[in-house]
């Protein structure tokens, strides 16, 4: 009995001697090999306490399974307020699954203002980490680790600012979320915000998400504190595992500002070069400020970044090991030297980038375009991806950009090799390629240069031979292909010669519409030499008055397409007459550019053309496809063809210039233009209950044959006009006295010329005037049969389409009703007179407005006196 009571008393004395002593910590992990995992817990005690040399209670694996772990190391901190106790497990799973890795600790310190209003010594400490093992990813990966104790002082009223510097070394992407702090397993210890704690608009904690610092604006209570909050990783997008971390906030009265550093913007950087930052910050009390900087580059880099404290510059030169799709980011850490110190952070990121891939060439086979080029400059480097385009283009690489021109089409990805055949190639265009480098996390190097295929054989003539719809007629040229541009060991005869064709009706043609898809084979011819080989063709008995031609030329070796010209389309001119005047406009799609166009004319009755105009393009670009012919006389046909002349020109030789001939076609001009609209304006007058419309009937040119003036008008702003009137030319005057006497509507003057041609209703030249609605109640009216006075009316009104009147005693009980607009209460209820006295009335006035009705609820008092009728 007496060894019962000695146990009993040590036990008693030993939990009071152990008791609230953790201020924080978290639960960290790392895989070893298979299955196998380290778990350490770090704990944060009061230095000043004793604490047992292992773990009070069981360490919780996740699989069932718990251990007490003993203490492994033990740190007292700067500052000499806490110590870091360190306890390592070892564990084997079974196989893979969500493991929930956990520690419940009974002493967790006292006088927490927003655990259960300061008695928290009672109140368990929980802290737990989340072991994702994928049964399809059994990749390595370990949790975050972090830098920064979870003990932290902040000023009263002051704003405080935390991080807790989470380094990742496997490179997964961190989001950072405040929770509640737990208690026993998990359970709810009735936890409140520390913005809970005195509420209101100056007291509010966030975290940032990104980069997991913690600002709290501000404290507004003394006292001790505790937060918590979740780091979830993620790789590729998906979860990997978790952890919760527990840590206290210290506030006091101090008398201090926070240091402010000068935010440093996100950078990318070529790997293998070295990036430098110079880190500046300005303490508003003039105290000294020390500075730290930590981040996965610091732990687990080769070589290490480095921060120099007395030049406060960061530099670090990451390897091709540090190509990875998430930043890295780098957190900096401003503490003041007061005796309460104040901390800012900062955060900025850094993306390192796989230089582009080194000498890209190609070669031009009969087969397609071998494409080659040297090794990425990173070996880390798994696949390279193929992109093509039918252009080159100017697209280079800017300081963050990686992967191809956005306007490049992938056509092949290959492995650790540097070739890729493309089979694909299009003779008839121009292909130019670029290559990036891939890695398996996803990652992409900067795009190559562009390199090009050089063209084979090119359209250089489509022009129309004669104009006719049955007996129409093209002359087609093209060039050979020059072998020297393709691997000339396999171009050998029989060559063959095909030419292909499509037609599109001319009319509403566009550029775009003109497609070389589903042509149709017009030529074919085999010959046994290459120099007797055709490159002239004319294309009999077609309609060119009404249609455009495209073509195509190919050219086969032995049955092998070795060459191919890109489209090239005949030109087709259209005209339309107005009022005399030709607008002649053309379209056409070929492969080079026409310097000039020469516009030539004649009238119906002549055979001999002549030149109207030229249109000259501006230096290396296209002329324009578009002329006015004016000053001509209605009534008279004019016959019209275009003649464009072109150069296309390559680094192997320069063609001929190209003459290509439009068919022809004739125009009448006529008169098809609206006369103008004349300047007009609206007078409102409300009490006569009309508008007056004035407009300026002058005669100018454009209104010279004018036949009418049309008003037109709707009553709501955004109404369908309709025609009110019309007028003859010398009226300019009109009075507009609307049927529901009301002026409120939009009008629109439109004119007619003697040809039919009607102006458009425009709305935006509108003018619109509004009602001015009125409805007044008299205060007094005496229904005594004099005729006077004797029905409770309004003054006279206008603007008002309709009305809702309720008219009640002085105990709320309705006498009368009407929805007329002239009321007409001749004071009886029931049919017979009420007495004299004040009755309540309401009335709600629906009035017309521009906007449509718009309703108005009137209130009053009407005093009602019935003085016997006089003889």
């Amino acid at each position: 009995m007496k060894n019962l009571i000695g146990f009993c008393v040590f036990f008693f004395l030993s939990v009071q001697l152990f008791a609230t002593h953790i201020r924080g910590g978290e639960i960290t992990y790392r895989r070893i090999t298979g299955y196998n995992y380290e778990a350490t817990v770090s704990l944060y005690v009061e230095a000043n306490t004793m604490v047992p040399p292992e773990l009070v209670d069981p360490f919780r694996w996740g699989d069932g399974s718990s251990e007490v772990f003993k203490l492994s190391s033990e740190t007292l901190l700067p500052g000499g307020i806490l110590r870091k106790r360190v306890y390592i497990g070892y564990h084997t799973y079974q196989g893979s699954g969500i493991f929930n890795l956990s520690l419940t600790d009974y002493n967790r310190v006292g006088q927490i203002n927003n655990i259960k209003g300061g008695a928290s010594s009672n109140t368990p400490f929980y802290i737990e980490s989340e072991l994702i093992i994928n049964p399809f990813n059994l990749d390595k990966n370990d949790s975050p680790v972090l830098t920064n104790p979870p003990l932290d002082n902040a000023c009263f009223n002051a704003i405080f600012e935390h991080n807790p510097g989470a380094v990742d070394k496997d490179g997964d992407s961190l989001s950072y979320e405040l929770i509640a702090c737990r208690g026993k397993v998990g359970e709810d210890i009735g936890y409140v915000f520390p913005s809970q704690i005195n509420p209101g608009p100056n007291n509010i904690i966030v975290m940032d998400p990104v980069t997991g610092t913690v600002h709290w604006e501000s404290p507004q209570k003394l006292g001790l504190y505790s937060i918590a909050f979740r780091i979830t990783e993620y790789r590729n997008g998906v979860k990997v595992g978790s952890l919760v971390r527990d840590m206290q906030i210290e506030v006091g009265t101090c008398n201090n500002r926070v240091p402010t550093i000068d935010p440093l913007p996100d950078t990318c950087v070529l790997a293998n070069n070295e990036v430098t930052r110079q880190i500046r910050v300005n303490d508003p009390d003039g105290d000294r400020v020390f500075l730290s900087v930590f981040g996965r580059p610091f732990l687990h880099s080769i070589p290490p970044a480095r921060f120099d404290t007395a030049t406060k510059v960061f530099s670090w030169t990451p390897g091709c090991d540090q190509v990875l799709l998430p930043p890295e980011k780098i957190t900096i850490r401003a503490e003041d030297s007061k005796a309460r110190p104040m901390t800012d952070y900062s955060t900025f990121s850094i993306t390192t980038i796989a230089p582009a891939v080194p000498n890209v060439t190609l070669v031009q086979r009969t087969n397609g375009v071998q494409v080659s080029w040297g090794a990425s400059p990173c070996s880390q480097a798994t696949c390279y991806k193929i992109y093509r385009n039918t252009a080159k283009t100017s697209f280079s690489n800017g300081p963050c950009q990686t992967g191809p021109d956005p306007a490049d089409q992938l056509i092949g990805e290959v492995g650790k090799i540097n070739n890729f055949l493309d089979t694909t190639f299009n003779y008839q265009f121009q292909a130019c390629y670029r290559v990036v480098a891939c890695f398996a996390n996803g990652a992409l190097s900067q795009v190559s240069q562009q390199v090009c295929t050089e063209p084979t054989s090119t359209i250089l003539k489509a022009s129309v031979f004669q104009t006719g719809v049955t007996n129409g007629a093209d002359s087609v040229m093209w060039t050979k292909p020059w072998f020297k541009a393709i691997d000339t060991t396999s171009a050998r005869p029989p060559y063959e010669v095909r030419l292909y064709s499509k037609s599109f009706a001319g009319k509403g043609l566009a550029q775009n519409d003109i497609k070389g898809d589903a042509m149709s084979l017009v030529f074919q011819r085999v010959y046994n030499q290459y120099y007797t080989v055709d490159t002239t063709f004319i294309h009999n008995n077609i309609d060119t008055q009404d249609s455009l031609y495209v073509y195509r030329a190919e050219l086969y070796s032995n049955g092998n397409l070795v060459g191919a010209t890109p489209n090239g389309s005949t030109t087709f001119l259209t005209a339309v007459p107005n009022d005399r005047e030709n607008l002649l406009t053309w379209v056409s799609k070929r492969p080079w550019a026409n310097r000039v166009y020469y516009i030539q004319t004649r009238q119906s009755s002549a055979t001999a053309w002549s030149n109207l105009a030229s249109i000259q393009a501006a230096t290396g670009g296209d002329a324009g496809t578009s002329y006015l012919d004016t000053m001509l006389t209605n009534g008279t046909s004019y016959c019209y063809r275009v003649i464009g002349i072109g150069m296309l020109s390559s680094t192997n030789q320069v063609f001929p210039l190209t003459f290509n001939v439009s068919q022809e076609v004739c125009s009448t001009p006529k008169d098809l233009s609206a006369p103008c609209e004349p300047a007009f304006s609206v007078t409102p007058f409300c009490e006569q209950e009309y508008n007056e419309i004035n407009w300026d009937n002058t005669i100018v040119q454009c209104n010279a044959d004018i036949k009418e003036w049309r008003l037109f008008y709707t009553p709501t702003e955004n109404g369908e006009f309709t025609l009110l009137k019309s007028f003859s030319p010398s009226e300019n005057h009109y009075i507009h006295k609307p049927e529901n006497r009301s002026i409120a509507g939009c009008y629109v003057m439109g004119t007619v010329d003697f040809n039919g041609n009607e102006s458009t209703i425009k709305r935006d030249m509108s003018s619109c005037v509004d009602n001015c609605p009125a409805y007044i109640l008299p205060n007094v009216f005496t229904p005594n049969g004099d005729g006077l006075n004797d029905l409770f009316v309004p003054f006279p009104y206008h603007g008002v389409q309709s009305i809702d009147a309720k008219i009640y005693n002085r105990w709320g009980k309705l006498l009368y009703e009407t929805t007329d607009p002239d009321l007409k209460w001749d004071g009886k209820a029931g049919g017979k007179l009420v007495p004299d006295g004040v009755y309540f009335y309401t009335v709600e006035v629906n009035k017309i407005t521009l906007k449509g009705i718009v309703s108005e609820t009137l209130k009053g008092t009407v005093t009602l006196f019935s003085e016997p009728k006089k003889d």
